[in-house]
């Protein structure tokens, strides 16, 4: 992921001890807070999706200000389709970023008070993920296109967001397929992984 400075690693035969291993698919290991949902990890995961689109919306406001429309020569800032991208981008970035928030919040309660997560409240923590992602998403493809054609070159950083948060949206913790799975949970149907919630 450009915007993020992600890369891929590869180590060769690395000894890793074994109290520094774990399967999700075990129990705890530790009954500290933080190790009584080995999921819990995924929690940080959102914050690349609102950082991308929050720093995209810094980016669009930087940039807008100086551009002109090719046609009409008018300040680009002055467009109501710009207003209108820029409006929904931020209302959706901060309306995620409040369910990333409150969901976290709950869980981690949960979790202090010595109780394990229902199932109820994991659902809603995979659920969480999926939809932050994907409003995320929303925002930055709003602002992209509002952006016009210069959006599209790899110098402009817009591009490199929009193609970060979509790589991120097919991860299979954000991808349409989580919410088709919520759905056969909320309606107590068997899933077929086990580790969904």
């Amino acid at each position: 992921l450009k915007s993020s400075g992600s890369f891929d690693y590869l180590a060769h035969q690395a000894f890793v001890p074994t109290d520094q291993v774990f399967s999700f698919l075990d129990g705890p290991r530790s009954t500290r807070p933080l190790h009584r949902f080995p999921l819990m990890y995924r929690a940080n995961t959102c914050g690349v999706a609102l950082d991308l689109a929050r720093g995209t919306i810094a980016e669009l406001r930087q940039t807008i200000a100086t551009k002109r429309n090719v046609v009409t020569r008018r300040p680009a800032n002055e467009s109501p389709y710009v207003h209108l991208a820029l409006g929904r981008a931020q209302a959706l970035t901060d309306a995620a970023r409040c369910y990333a928030y409150a969901t976290v919040t709950e869980l981690w309660q949960a979790l202090c008070d010595g109780q394990a997560p229902n199932e109820e409240l994991r659902l809603r923590f995979r659920l969480m993920f999926a939809h932050v992602t994907q409003s995320c998403r929303d925002a930055i493809g709003h602002l992209f296109t509002a952006a016009g054609a210069s959006a599209i070159y790899q110098r402009n950083l817009l591009e490199r967001r929009f193609r970060d948060i979509n790589t991120i949206a097919q991860h299979a913790l954000a991808h349409d397929r989580t919410f088709e799975t919520a759905g056969k949970a909320l309606l107590g149907l068997p899933l077929d992984d086990p580790t969904f919630c």
